[in-house]
């Protein structure tokens, strides 16, 4: 990767290992305007990822660079919904690192735990050591603590596995767990439904594969 991405990284080895792919030299397509969507309930992707820009490997998902890894963080309330957000607790460092980012996201802290949602409106807070989320429902002091992650930020690229795509430059920075000479690599970004049928009957789909797709 390029050493002002570079910069961003947390280790060592994470510098030595992130590789760049240029998306327009790849094929994919200007993706200026294509940012990351936010996602409604029950995500059918892997580990968080959204419904666009999903990247695979050997038609296997990756996971877009997150905190913490594989796991949701306790958060306790910081500050109890005001009518537009809320501040849960984040380590201080944490805070502070991500604070130079403007389009992170998080998962989870929903209203209930069987219900977690997605949200792209998240803003680090260093001064309080938390992370302001605008959220649909009412969380109030008391409550019991909050699970999420935050993702979609660069510097959190950290393991094997993990990948960010910056959407303004069209670059895609992946930290290989294969053997990347050998490898099929994919980026999933259809929207809209692939198949849709309807008011119909005695349909017969032969020899159709789709890949991919999001």
């Amino acid at each position: 990767a390029n050493d002002e991405f570079k910069a961003n990284l947390l280790t060592e080895e994470a510098k030595a290992n992130v590789l760049e792919i240029d998306l327009i030299a790849a094929g994919v397509g200007d993706l200026e305007e294509f940012q990351v969507p936010s996602m409604d309930m029950y995500s059918a992707g892997y580990a968080g990822t959204p419904w666009k820009n999903i990247l695979y490997v050997n038609n296997e998902t990756r996971t877009v660079a997150r905190w913490p890894n594989g796991e949701y963080h306790a958060s306790d309330i910081v500050g109890a919904w005001d009518g537009s957000r809320t501040l849960l607790s984040v380590p201080a460092e944490k805070a502070a690192l991500w604070s130079r980012y403007n389009d992170i996201h998080a998962y989870g802290f929903g209203g209930f735990c069987w219900a977690p949602s997605f949200t792209d409106d998240v803003r680090a807070d260093a001064e309080n050591s938390a992370v302001s989320i605008a959220a649909s429902y009412t969380i109030k002091e008391g409550d019991r603590k909050k699970h999420f992650y935050i993702w979609n930020v660069p510097c959190e690229l950290d393991e094997p596995g993990e990948y960010f795509i910056d959407a303004e430059a069209d670059k895609l920075y992946y930290w290989p767990k294969e053997n990347i000479g050998t490898a099929k690599i994919s980026l999933g970004n259809v929207s809209e439904w692939f198949i849709s049928l309807s008011e119909c009957s005695h349909i017969v789909l032969d020899g159709l594969t789709a890949e991919n797709l999001s």
